[in-house]
């Protein structure tokens, strides 16, 4: 799903009109509906701002789920990409929290 409707179902399901989520953002209510469009993109500033009002994280907004984060992992291990410690540890974690939750993800395991 594009970043435009995942505004637009985040705002039908907080109820919330075109107009009132533009006056949350200071903006015009034709900004929203060329983002639900996806005619063009919010700055990227507004993006805390947005999750913040529909109360969910900025990867949310993007469609970052569990398979993006494997295939992520998988291409910086197939193309022997540098792993900062950041990198590392934020792959690690993610591996690590989906064995918590399932230990016989087969997935996590081949990727840890």
């Amino acid at each position: 799903m594009t970043l435009g409707k995942t505004i637009k179902q985040l705002r039908k399901e907080t109820f919330l009109s075109q107009e009132q989520l533009a006056a949350k953002l200071n903006i015009t209510a034709q900004a929203v509906s060329k983002w639900e469009n996806d005619e063009s993109y919010p700055d990227i500033l507004f993006l805390p701002k947005i999750a913040a009002i529909f109360g969910v994280k900025i990867d949310e907004l993007f469609d970052y789920n569990q398979e993006s984060a494997y295939q992520q992992i998988e291409n910086m291990l197939d193309h022997e990409r540098y792993f900062t410690h950041a990198d590392f540890s934020k792959s690690e974690n993610f591996l690590l929290e989906q064995l918590s939750v399932n230990p016989n993800d087969l997935h996590a395991l081949t990727l840890l």
